[in-house]
């Protein structure tokens, strides 16, 4: 039977070209970055001597940044970089701080890292309750009785000058009568050993109150609401409580009581305290009105 030699019968990859390298047809060879195919038996005949050898790929034009393209290792050099283009060229921007954000600058700048001056808010305590009191006491100013008139509302500020958002909806219930009483609150920043008042928190006069008139035990409460502000004094834990003047003939400041007379169920009040940063750029000082 005839024998019929196909030779190869797929391409041979030899690497790097070898001038001590015997080649035979489909040999493939790398050279000064381009490929070739062995078309003719040969011993030390480098490509690109077209009796040996044919292209296949041609090298491509080197990169401004290296021999073999752009070598993106001289540019960036530490974990967390990036690259970006400046007005010349490739340029290496370094890790910012924790918590930062990329920020473009437009066309014609480059980029940076920016901090984040999002909302202003620092913390915020919650105080949800149901207690009920009957703070009906008269001539003079008078601490209401827990939660909100005994120190439990506090927060801890973290830095001097920021300002305290006090934010209230008080459940007022009502006895078979008139009832009227004025509310402001106090401030203590030394734990509770002394207390203070201020134009923001109704100073001496109050920041308003409650004044209803009711010919019956059946009827539905009010809502008392508002939002009151302090400037922190220190870093120290501050203490709110709220004070009342009660009317005589009719003092009343019936928090969370008498639900039951008509809606049933149980009333619920609640205190928000808030601390903004007045550093940031979101809060703005308006002046004295």
């Amino acid at each position: 039977m005839a024998t019929v030699n196909l030779g190869s019968i797929k391409f041979n990859w030899r690497g790097s070209y070898s001038g001590a390298t015997a080649y035979v047809v489909d040999d493939v060879v790398e050279s000064s970055g381009s490929s070739y195919i062995c078309i003719a038996a040969t011993t030390g005949n480098a490509p690109p001597n077209a009796t040996y050898w044919e292209q296949m790929s041609a090298k491509g034009t080197d990169g401004t940044n290296g021999t073999d393209g752009t070598d993106l290792t001289t540019t960036l050099t530490t974990q967390g970089d990036i690259v970006y283009r400046n007005a010349s060229g490739l340029a290496r921007l370094g890790a910012g701080t924790s918590g930062q954000f990329l920020k473009t600058q437009g066309t014609g700048a480059n980029p940076t890292w920016a901090n984040l001056d999002g909302s202003p808010i620092l913390q915020r305590v919650y105080y949800n309750f149901s207690d009920g009191s009957n703070n009906n006491s008269t001539g003079g100013w008078h601490d209401a009785h827990h939660p909100i008139g005994d120190g439990t509302l506090n927060i801890t500020p973290t830095a001097t000058g920021n300002i305290i958002q006090i934010q209230f909806n008080f459940f007022i219930g009502h006895e078979d009568t008139w009832q009227s009483s004025t509310q402001k609150v106090v401030v203590s920043t030394d734990g509770g050993s002394s207390y203070s008042n201020s134009q923001t928190l109704g100073n001496d006069a109050g920041y308003g109150g409650v004044n209803n008139y009711v010919p019956s035990n059946n009827v539905v409460g009010d809502t008392h609401s508002g939002i009151l502000w302090h400037v922190t004094a220190n870093t120290n834990n501050h203490k709110f409580k709220w004070q009342y003047y009660g009317s005589s003939g009719g003092a009343g400041f019936y928090l969370n009581t008498k639900e039951t007379n008509m809606a049933g169920g149980v009333a619920h009040s609640y205190v928000i305290l808030t601390e903004y940063d007045t550093s940031s750029s979101a809060i703005t000082n308006g002046g004295s009105l």
